[in-house]
């Protein structure tokens, strides 16, 4: 009778644990999710994108492309960094040590124990977004197909060095748009030769989606 007393007593002390346990866990999902709302940018809001300037490379260029594929008219603006606090009609990426940048102590890593690149960090927000505009169904199996084919290799080229890398050239024709050492370093040709690697990038990135819809029918 005592051993019966004793064991419903430990299911009722296991019942209780666990209600306070799944109360914990409901309370910090309902906190996250709300970080989350609060922190993600609006990208219906957004007009202006800043990044870095000088040397340009395949995740700045993937990353305005990327943008472009949903704010068609977004205008660009190119710092060596970031002096002033932009308002909610800005986003800013691979510069600034803020959200969509990946140059500070903390910044955050993929599951390939790799910093995240900006467009890492742009397609973890809106890559799902992005594929739904092609038509794609199975989302999430595409969504994570592209981000390993693609998406996992900026991270590890702009990180640890595209030189490391096999067989993604990409970087190659977007880092070839830069000026030569024979040219003369005029502004004007600067910005026009980063939105020629842009232009080729969204063409790279139509492409990728295309090919990743084919295979995750």
């Amino acid at each position: 009778m005592i051993g019966k007393k004793t064991n419903f007593r430990n299911i009722r002390y296991l019942h209780t644990f666990l209600q306070k346990l799944i109360t914990f866990i409901l309370n910090w999902i309902i906190i996250l999710y709300n970080i989350l709302e609060i922190t993600m940018v609006d990208l219906s809001k957004i007009k202006i994108g800043v990044t870095h300037a000088g040397k340009f490379h395949l995740d700045d260029t993937m990353s305005v492309a990327f943008l472009r594929h949903f704010i068609k008219d977004i205008k660009i603006i190119r710092v060596l960094e970031v002096t002033q606090e932009y308002g909610e009609d800005t986003i800013v990426f691979d510069v600034g040590r803020g959200e969509y940048d990946h140059h500070q102590e903390d910044h955050k890593i993929n599951e390939q124990g790799v910093p995240y690149s900006a467009f890492g960090l742009l397609w973890e927000d809106f890559g799902r977004d992005f594929l739904k505009d092609y038509g794609i169904v199975n989302i999430e199996d595409a969504f994570k197909l592209f981000r390993t084919l693609y998406v996992e290799k900026i991270d590890f080229g702009d990180n640890m060095g595209y030189r490391n890398m096999e067989a993604f050239d990409e970087n190659i024709i977007v880092t070839a748009c830069n000026l030569s050492w024979y040219e003369k370093n005029d502004d004007e040709l600067v910005e026009e030769r980063f939105l020629q690697a842009v232009e080729m990038c969204e063409v790279i990135l139509h492409n990728w989606a295309s090919y990743v819809k084919e295979v995750t029918k």
